[in-house]
């Protein structure tokens, strides 16, 4: 039987078909032609923009933060984004994600559950009575799951973001398995649940000073709370804010500043321009950051020997 031309097999896309590829000015969107429909249809139709969009793990991390803080979740989400990129970096092109999926999020949502249903499946299956192994190569999960409209790379994406999520999927050089021993991923879920608020404020604490504590000639000032606490000496003096006074309370904040740098103690304070101030954006960021680290720690220090040998070849890639 003679073999079907590749292109009855897999169907190129309109633009080739007709031999018009997209123009170079085409790739340069404005997120304002977006939002008043004058963008390329690539751009403006949502299933279009995300049949050909390259969902990498930082697309897909930021994304799902950005659902979760518009849904009301507070935990392990920030309130602002800094995307510090040069020209061309995707900025435009993430945010016109974002667009997408606050304006048409059932179909976006709809879309990645379905592509990471159909991995999963092909995972569970192939870990179960696979056809030579009891696990799935990225090939075989590539085959199993393309179609004509899927852009294969984000396959890969797919299972990277399974992987740092499942609780029961390992991974190892391109081979992904489900089994009944938990990864290290539910150790941290634990581990972190059990962390106490009072010791992640200790450790943000002393990581903040361990940050400040370099160089020379400026006086540094830790965590104060009263006027009182910041000297009024001629000297330049280097004030770093604790990690709850935060400018996600900006109006508290500046009031605070502006408090202290006015007044010392009880009288007013002479020499105010030696006064810099260090205020954090957001301690929620902090303190998600120091749990995890606490929390692999606990795990180094206290499941070190119940780990096998995958888990411990994990650990010393997270340098632990």
């Amino acid at each position: 039987m003679a073999l079907k031309p590749w292109y009855k097999i897999v169907t190129p896309r309109e633009d080739l078909r007709e031999g018009k590829p997209l123009d170079a000015s085409e790739f340069a969107v404005h997120l304002d032609q977006v939002r008043d429909g004058r963008a390329p249809t690539d751009y403006q139709q949502p299933e279009r923009f995300f049949d050909r969009t390259y969902l990498t793990q930082n697309l897909l991390a930021f994304a799902a933060e950005v659902v979760r803080r518009l849904s009301g979740t507070k935990t392990e989400t920030s309130a602002v984004f800094n995307l510090n990129t040069q020209f061309g970096g995707g900025k435009t092109h993430f945010l016109t994600l974002l667009y997408h999926l606050a304006g048409h999020g059932v179909k976006a949502e709809r879309w990645k559950a379905r592509l990471h249903r159909k991995v999963g499946t092909v995972v569970f299956f192939e870990s179960n009575g696979g056809q030579a192994r009891t696990e799935a190569t990225v090939p075989e999960i590539r085959l199993a799951v393309a179609e004509p409209e899927l852009d294969i790379g984000n396959v890969d994406t797919v299972l990277e973001a399974l992987a740092t999520s499942c609780y029961y999927l390992t991974s190892e050089r391109n081979r992904y398995r489900f089994g009944l021993s938990p990864n290290l991923n539910k150790l941290l879920a634990d581990r972190r649940a059990s962390i106490q608020p009072a010791k992640i404020e200790e450790r943000v604490r002393s990581e903040v000073q361990k940050v400040f504590s370099a160089g020379s000639g400026v006086e540094r000032v830790y965590f104060p709370e009263k006027s009182s606490q910041v000297s009024d000496r001629p000297v330049l003096t280097l004030v770093v804010l604790a990690p709850n006074q935060s400018m996600e309370n900006e109006d508290k904040v500046r009031q605070l500043v502006e408090t202290m740098t006015k007044e010392c103690g009880k009288s007013g304070r002479t020499f105010k321009s030696a006064l810099v101030w260090c205020v954090p954006d957001s301690a929620t960021t902090l303190h998600d950051e120091a749990r995890k680290v606490l929390a692999w720690e606990d795990i180094e220090d206290q499941d070190h020997d119940r780990l096998d040998d995958g888990q411990n070849e994990a650990m010393i890639l997270l340098g632990l």
